[in-house]
């Protein structure tokens, strides 16, 4: 699959937290942007995608979910990974759920639906910028999702998409954005997904 890297300003990439691609890296990334859900605890600054094999086809993916402010109590944070045969980027006119596995982050409890283990990790961050008026401090949060092909059953080589979405009281932001004028909050092709091809 294309490696594709979406970028909106150069100040929001610093507050991506993962390490920089190497050659033993796939990465792929949105810049959502803050503003567009209720409260920023459920407002998606960025999602990213790290892919990093290890031995054989024994390797990492890890979903960086960086937020506009703390998490909220009681909100409930998803990544859903697609990597069987009906995938977004392949066009999903029927709005059907693509979703193979989706891992769970809900008021500090970490849970599992339809698939194997994700370690789910809650990151809090300062960030510290200089100005000419003084200097700036910046409280990052991030929820990471981290799980082994293996436990997905997917292998190097395979193509995988992933999307993300928070919820309190309906949905409150998703990442990358779907098109609000389709009618359907499920991804339907490739621009409403991050496609990764896991390395070797």
């Amino acid at each position: 699959m294309k490696r594709s890297v979406v970028f909106t300003t150069v100040a929001a990439l610093a507050l991506i937290a993962l390490a920089s691609p190497a050659a033993a890296f796939h990465d792929t990334a949105d810049i959502d942007g803050c503003g567009d859900a209720p409260t920023k605890g459920t407002d998606i600054l960025a999602l990213s995608v790290v892919s990093k094999a290890t031995t054989g086809d024994d390797g990492w993916i890890t979903v960086e979910m960086a937020l506009c402010g703390a998490p909220v109590k009681g909100a409930k944070y998803r990544v859903h990974f697609d990597y069987k045969d009906e995938l977004a980027s392949a066009r999903n006119p029927a709005c059907r759920t693509t979703s193979d596995t989706i891992a769970v982050h809900t008021g500090g409890a970490a849970e599992t639906k339809n698939g194997g283990p994700v370690a789910i990790t809650v990151d809090k961050t300062t960030v510290t910028h200089s100005r000419d008026t003084g200097t700036v401090t910046l409280e990052k949060y991030s929820i990471v999702f981290r799980v082994r092909y293996q436990d997905l059953g997917i292998f190097v080589g395979d193509d995988l998409e992933v999307w993300a979405n928070t919820e309190m009281k309906g949905i409150a932001d998703r990442a990358p954005n779907t098109n609000g004028g389709d009618g359907c909050a499920k991804p339907q092709e490739g621009a409403e997904v991050l496609g990764i091809e896991l390395i070797d």
